[in-house]
């Protein structure tokens, strides 16, 4: 297959010049470069000094001592510099006194236990050789090796520094972008003799020779597969929703969005449409209560009394109500409940299916459901909380979460959510979004959606901002998904087959496709024509798919020690006439594939 030709190509060529037991920092930039900098190895006098996260060895692997016994720098991609001679070097490694995270600007004080490795030596530096990635300049022996143990804790460091005159055509290097995900640091200076130097994000690529430290244990890097995201149209469903992600920390949903019914009074589904009007601070002087036998004023994870319209009954797909409850969770009722509580953890299954969660199953429209905390702010505003007030002229009832907070922040008046759904006699939905906070949990999603309730298909998510204008869909449509799955375990040497399954029989047609980067969540192919299909890999590497049902087609991995703990990302696409876009084609879910030295 071609991506396995390629694959193996890429390994070869970078595993030319290398023996075995390596391992790069940061993990998985083997192949890849972030950036390049001239500010590591520099061309006048300087001082620098790296810190590496433990991560770096224990997510490839090394469970206990190893020694590390030889250092290098890449050089920077296409990088064909001539190269060059310090004529006075130092170079030191070591366990680091300060976390990565957390560099002191001085450098005594970011030094821990330190083995020091050239003192006023020369250090020459290879020429770039001009190749992607690039080959190793600067390479310097660890003379018995530095004994480090990252299940201890401790980052680790490499402090070096050079003199004038220095050699001015050593080529840039590949170095990391930030320092909070690819878990590095740089403290430098321009003087070889500063005590304190700045820090940065641009801390070199390398790549270390390891091998067992004392009482000979050895490196263990475990191969593993997960998949993630979700092929589009697992379902045709009359529920539709936008899940936004833990990570996600806003709505990227501007001001608001509104529901349009396709027949007024009686609607069958709605077309969804980006904008609603501006978000209005609630005319009530009085927060709702909840549905408590003895009601109080509603605070976490409550649902409101019964919030009775007078003026009209509010017709949705799949029936009408003239009774509605606010939940303090950004969720509205359709219909009476004796439920008190509400559901602080959203997840498109309990859109629904009527289980033992609370409200699970029965219609209702999500504003924002979200882990809110009702009163959070209420000791700042006597407002904040949930309020309903219907005009019986404009026939429009609104529920306003007005300067609501959030669970997961506990101080008052850190954070405040603005949140407004105007419902009308027409079947309308307006829902408004006025000043938001970035939301703070880092254990609860965020939905924002409709469903009329169970009997419904589970919704996929799909990505409103991009597919608006879209319309909901009129009937409930089972459908299987596009899945890949990996078959093997991805050990060096071993050959996997990557299996896309439930492709279509007409036409039988499909691409498998492997890449070095992880797309997490999804980017919506709506531009496209496939509104609600999720791009999840780079498409570095491609095999075609022919036929129906299940496909595999095979990884062969090389038996490459560089490649322990390298990660690849795998997803299909198959053509599908009955699919419900305008491409006629459906995608699949993402797999990450850890390459290991034995089985997960």
């Amino acid at each position: 297959m071609k991506h396995a030709l390629l694959f193996a190509a890429a390994a070869a060529a970078f595993a030319a010049t290398v023996p075995a037991q390596l391992l790069g920092a940061p993990e998985n930039t083997y192949f890849t470069q972030p950036t390049s900098t001239g500010l590591i190895w520099r061309t006048t006098a300087f001082r620098c000094q790296l810190i590496y996260d433990t991560t770096h060895f224990t997510n490839q692997g090394v469970i206990g001592p190893i020694s590390i016994d030889r250092v290098r720098f890449r050089a920077a991609n296409n990088n064909v510099a001539a190269g060059g001679t310090y004529s006075s070097a130092n170079f030191a490694i070591g366990t680091a006194a300060t976390d990565y995270l957390a560099p002191s600007t001085t450098f005594a004080s970011n030094r821990g236990t330190m083995q020091q490795v050239l003192t006023a030596s020369p250090l020459t530096v290879a020429a770039g050789g001009g190749t992607t990635p690039n080959n190793y300049a600067v390479d310097i022996t660890i003379p018995g090796g530095f004994v480090y143990d990252p299940t201890l804790g401790q980052d680790l460091i490499l402090d070096f520094d050079a003199v004038a005159p220095a050699p001015t055509t050593i080529p840039l290097l590949a170095a990391a972008t930030s320092q909070a995900t690819q878990r590095v640091v740089r403290i430098s200076q321009n003087s070889n003799t500063a005590l304190t130097g700045t820090t940065s994000a641009n801390a070199g690529l390398v790549l270390f020779d390891i091998s067992g430290g004392p009482g000979g244990v050895a490196t263990i890097a475990p191969s593993t597969v997960s998949s993630y995201g979700l092929g589009c149209y697992d379902n045709d469903s009359r529920a539709f929703a936008e899940l936004f992600p833990i990570a996600a920390s806003t709505l990227d949903l501007g001001g608001g969005i509104t529901l349009v019914p396709d027949n007024a009074g009686a609607p069958t589904r709605y077309v969804v449409t980006p904008g609603a009007g501006a978000f209005v601070a609630p005319t009530t002087t009085v927060p709702l209560l909840n549905n408590a036998a003895t009601p109080a004023v509603m605070a976490d994870d409550g649902t409101s009394l019964p919030l009775t319209l007078t003026s009209f009954a509010f017709p949705f797909p799949g029936g009408s109500t003239n009774v509605l409850h606010a939940t303090t969770n950004g969720e509205i009722v359709l219909g009476t409940t004796t439920l008190t509580g509400s559901d602080f953890s959203p997840t498109l299954a309990e859109m629904a299916v009527a289980g033992t969660s609370t409200h699970s199953g029965r219609p209702r429209l999500f504003a924002c459901w979200y882990d809110l905390y009702a009163n959070r702010n209420v000791t700042l505003n006597p407002l904040a909380g949930v309020h309903f007030s219907e005009d019986p002229v404009a026939q429009t009832a609104t529920i306003t979460w007005n300067d609501v907070g959030e669970l997961a922040t506990s101080a008052a008046g850190a954070k405040s959510f603005n949140i407004q759904a105007v419902l009308s006699a027409s079947g309308q939905v307006e829902i408004r979004y006025g000043a938001m906070s970035p939301f703070g949990s880092t254990s609860q999603a965020k939905i924002v959606g409709f469903s009329p309730g169970a009997p419904v298909l589970t919704p996929g998510s799909q990505d409103f901002s991009a597919d608006m204008p879209f319309l909901s869909k009129a009937a409930d449509v089972a459908r299987t998904p596009l899945t890949v799955a990996v078959a093997g375990a991805p050990t060096l040497g071993a050959t996997v087959t990557i299996n896309t399954n439930n492709i279509p029989a007409i036409p039988g047609l499909g691409v498998g496709f492997l890449g070095v980067t992880q797309i997490n969540p999804g980017f919506d192919l709506g531009i496209l024509g496939m509104p609600g299909c999720r791009s999840y890999v780079s498409t570095d590497f491609s095999a075609t798919l022919l036929g129906a049902g299940t496909v595999g087609f095979p990884l062969a991995i090389p038996n490459v020690p560089a490649l322990a703990g390298f990660r690849v990302f795998g997803q299909s696409i198959a053509l599908d006439v009955t699919a419900p876009n305008a491409f006629q084609a459906i995608t699949s879910n993402g797999v990450a594939i850890t390459i290991g030295t034995v089985g997960g």
